[in-house]
């Protein structure tokens, strides 16, 4: 593969994009996709960069390391405290939060675990089927660190993994 690794997300981070323009939709449904086409100016790039035909760039996201610290501190977790991450393997819990988890959106997964640990009616009440208007409502504006630091629970690094969703 030719896919320079590491070499390539860096250059690409140190690049300035110089344009970016709407390029197609690929028709109705749910399974359609927008695509769109970045231009980066990589000439004064401090890693040499070199693009062949056939080359791939993958954009990858990650949590903002403010938001990995605060929900360490919020679920009380050491950082380096070992985890399975399903297509990651065993890493630390800090490297799952900063690279594969989503720790911004309130799930229901998430939300069914903070009532049951929490016995809160109020979450409890937000799960009822029939009361989707209000859970969007009261989700709006909120990450899911908020919501744990509303409802406090401590659990073990493995458990938050099960409950939170893969970062897209």
């Amino acid at each position: 593969m030719r896919f320079r690794k590491a070499l390539i997300v860096a250059a690409a981070l140190a690049a300035m994009s110089v344009g970016s323009t709407h390029a197609a939709d690929s028709g109705g449904g749910a399974d359609a996709k927008e695509v769109r086409q970045f231009t980066f100016d990589l000439g004064d790039s401090p890693v040499p960069f070199a693009y062949s035909a056939g080359d791939a760039l993958s954009v990858r996201p990650v949590n903002a390391p403010a938001l990995v610290e605060e929900w360490l501190a919020l679920t009380a977790v050491d950082a380096q405290a070992p985890v399975d991450v399903p297509g990651a393997g065993r890493i630390p819990y800090g490297e799952a939060l900063r690279s594969h988890l989503d720790i911004t959106r309130i799930t229901p997964d998430l939300l069914r675990f903070l009532a049951r640990r929490t016995e809160s009616r109020h979450l409890l009440n937000l799960l009822r089927p029939d009361n989707k208007g209000e859970l969007a409502r009261w989700c709006w504006g909120r990450q899911a660190a908020d919501t744990l630091a509303e409802h406090p629970v401590r659990a073990h690094a493995q458990e938050w993994i099960d409950v939170l969703k893969r970062l897209q």
